[in-house]
């Protein structure tokens, strides 16, 4: 074990060096705080962060193993990000700071033209899993003469989240169209008891208080109202096995449009798209119930849906009902989707993502009905 030890004392500064030089990760990533901490054997690693925001640093994860002959794993805590490594002996944490300069062009703005920003695929726009863990307490955040060539620093204040209105789409008057694909919504009593629930959901959500709260972010000329549910159907055809990307999806959305099966997309159209059980959504290196409860997308900056799992998993349930789990998912998304449909190029911030990412697992009732709270920028916190 001192030997190891050893070794990263001596040597993290060039590892930190070659980190950021050659991952692509902190190449695009803006200043981030890592640390190290070494753990019993007899401990499991988990394999990849649940928090949609941190997706990204799977790959980080992977490269850092290739450097690192060890086992690792993250562990969130406070924006901090913690990485156990599997190790005999005492416990150690050597923090370790990891600086990587953004390359990220800024948007430049004028009083006479909105800014234009490209669609990005890692833009934030999923429902996280539910942490189950606490993670790391400041109490086990340990100091020893073992440790003495390192700096313990703790995290710095951050600043309250704010949207920006970024120039692209927004959704007026909602008319949500959703879809259960799958026999079960049609053969199996309590899924049909299910579906019914979601559609009544709609009905009274897109004309609530929930809705009155994203006229918060109209613009001059687009203003936010409310919706309808403008229709529902139960597709059998084709329906997906074991898993389904995101890309097969579209695929299956478009032809869906194009026979009719569906009603024409048109500015207003949200489809959500419920899936049965045990089917598993892989979107943006991320699985359902492995990185995400759902998200929502847009096909060639338009036909915007959004991908409900069935939430198989205690992450997904978050301690609640299969019904008020859906019904907050589908109000995290809902929400998203009207106010930033194309994402990241409606009301976005750079730091935090949309506006139900930054309230994720945060519920209350309107009308009966479990949703999620969101954010608000005129209050400052999520309402």
């Amino acid at each position: 074990m001192r030997k190891r030890n050893g070794w990263l004392r001596r040597n993290w500064k060039s590892w930190v060096d070659k980190l950021t030089k050659t991952s692509e990760v902190f190449k695009t990533s803006e200043i981030f705080y890592y640390s190290f901490r070494t753990l019993s054997n007899k401990e499991t690693p988990e394999s990849c962060p649940q928090n949609p925001a941190l997706l990204t640093y799977c790959n980080f994860l992977n490269f850092a193993n290739s450097l690192y002959p060890i086992v690792s794993r993250f562990i969130l805590y406070k924006n901090n990000f913690y990485i156990p490594f599997a190790e005999k002996g005492k416990r150690v944490i050597a923090k370790l700071i990891f600086m990587a300069i953004s390359k990220k062009t800024p948007v430049k703005t004028t009083t006479k033209s909105s800014p234009k920003i490209k669609a990005n695929a890692e833009a934030i726009r999923v429902v996280p899993l539910h942490n189950t863990k606490d993670g790391l307490k400041p109490e086990d955040i340990l100091t020893s003469e073992e440790d003495s060539g390192f700096t313990m620093q703790p995290a710095k204040a951050t600043a309250l989240p704010k949207l920006v209105y970024n120039g692209g789409q927004l959704i007026l008057k909602t008319k949500v169209y959703t879809i259960f694909w799958g026999s079960t919504w049609n053969t199996n009593a309590s899924f049909v008891t299910l579906r019914n629930k979601i559609n009544s959901f709609f009905t009274t959500i897109l004309t609530s208080s929930l809705m009155n709260q994203m006229a918060e972010y109209s613009r001059p000329g687009k203003t936010i109202g409310h919706g309808t549910l403008g229709g529902t159907k139960v597709i059998t055809a084709a329906a997906p096995v074991g898993s389904i990307a995101d890309s097969k999806i579209q695929t299956t959305l478009n032809g869906w449009i194009t026979a009719g099966t569906i009603p024409a997309w048109d500015s207003n159209t949200l489809y959500f798209i419920y899936l049965d059980k045990d089917i598993k959504v892989v979107m943006g290196g991320g699985a359902s119930c492995t990185s995400f409860c759902g998200y929502h997308n847009a096909i060639g900056g338009k036909k915007y849906y959004a991908v409900m799992p069935f939430p198989g998993c205690n992450g997904c349930l978050g301690g609640q009902n299969v019904t008020d789990a859906l019904t907050g998912t589908s109000s995290h998304e809902l929400c998203e989707a009207i106010t930033d449909p194309v994402p990241p190029t409606g009301w976005y911030d750079n730091k935090n993502g949309e506006i139900g990412d930054i309230c994720a697992w945060k519920f209350k009732k309107v009308a009966g009905f479990n949703v999620q709270l969101e954010w608000s920028n005129k209050a400052g916190a999520c309402i």
